[in-house]
């Protein structure tokens, strides 16, 4: 049995204010570098791949990174996972927390910047699955990148029995393609 501190309590109470504000406080006294950095390692999700976050945030040098990287794994906002050169929270709260101070057009930017990242590692050779790249264009609301790799992403849970996943990602993808009729049809024809 695994305990886990919800944001909401059993009876819909949230969190009490007192622990936002501490995690507020928290992150507030971060340099800005450091902000920007960990505002995108929590776009990038639960497990943040070092080499994406780096992309991503293109600091002057390897150090300057790697030392922003040592201040968050110092002050046990991130930790290593045992996995090489991938990072994760301290606590989801902490990632929670991190996404709540982003304004929503620059949490959908960012999810835009991750999700192009990720299309390049996978020109590049890297396995990325079509649902995380779905799950990046749906978070930046890219409609018809989202669609796509949503499209993929469904057929590729079809063909390995995983129905219940396929069911949940075509499902998605009706409902972009329901909410926007100029959806195109290329999409239907490729998968």
């Amino acid at each position: 049995l695994q305990w886990r501190l919800s944001d909401k309590a059993t009876d819909g109470e949230s969190l009490p204010e007192t622990v936002r504000e501490a995690l507020q406080s928290r992150l507030k006294r971060l340099p800005e570098r450091t902000s920007k950095t960990l505002s995108v390692a929590a776009a990038i999700g639960s497990n943040i791949d070092i080499d994406l976050l780096q992309s991503i945030v293109g600091q002057d040098s390897d150090f300057g990174f790697f030392d922003t990287i040592d201040d968050l794994l110092g002050r046990e906002i991130l930790r290593e996972t045992g996995k090489p050169r991938v990072l994760t929270f301290a606590h989801d709260l902490l990632r929670e927390a991190c996404l709540a101070n982003l304004s929503a057009t620059r949490r959908q930017g960012i999810h835009q910047v991750i999700g192009e990242s990720l299309e390049k590692q996978c020109d590049a050779g890297k396995s990325i699955t079509d649902a995380v790249l779905a799950e990046q264009f749906l978070a930046a609301h890219s409609n018809e990148k989202a669609f796509k790799y949503l499209l993929k992403a469904g057929v590729n849970a079809t063909n390995t029995h995983a129905y219940v996943d396929a069911i949940s990602l075509l499902e998605k993808a009706k409902q972009i393609a329901a909410a926007n009729c100029s959806m195109p049809d290329k999409y239907l024809l490729s998968v």
